[in-house]
């Protein structure tokens, strides 16, 4: 689907198998951060040089768009020529409105009960790592946290999973 809806569809799913990687970040990839295998990024909000390799559906979803010059954006929704970092705070924040509406109206069509947006991308990558037993040093860095304290919060979720477990075998 070469939809804008399809495309932000692809962008979240993406995400989900790609590190979590934010929204202002996927918006920010050019060709020459993609190697065929991996991408090599410093995120914008913590300024964290990140070396992601990406699995079959990461890989497949950006080997589906048609490759461009090495400084063109990979998704498409961020123009260059952007002179200021306001101008460019600007265009994250008008592209991220965007995508979340339409993330929303995906939900809503699918019949999704929960609140969908771009940021939900994280979480689920890193609950999934978590739960496959990836240690929480490793999805610490790949979500370029600066804190490991940071991404203890996802582990309370995953607690939640093992006590409801619990539950489950007590009753």
């Amino acid at each position: 689907d070469g939809s804008v809806i399809g495309r932000h569809r692809d962008m979240y799913v993406f995400a989900c198998y790609a590190a979590g990687i934010r929204v202002g970040d996927i918006l920010q990839l050019r060709w020459k951060n993609y190697d065929g295998e991996r991408l090599t990024f410093t995120t914008s909000k913590t300024s964290t040089q990140l070396n992601v390799k990406l699995g079959p559906t990461a890989l497949s979803i950006i080997n589906s768009i048609e490759p461009g010059e090495p400084d063109e954006s990979i998704f498409g929704f961020l123009p260059s020529g952007i002179n200021s970092e306001q101008q460019l705070l600007s265009k994250l924040s008008s592209a991220n409105a965007l995508i979340n509406k339409n993330l929303r109206i995906i939900a809503q069509r699918a019949k999704v009960d929960k609140h969908i947006h771009f940021h939900t991308s994280r979480h689920t990558w890193a609950t999934r790592m978590l739960r496959r037993g990836m240690r929480l040093e490793h999805v610490s860095k790949l979500l370029g946290h600066k804190s490991i304290r940071t991404t203890q919060i996802y582990t309370k979720i995953v607690n939640a999973d093992l006590d409801q477990a619990i539950d489950l075998f007590n009753d």
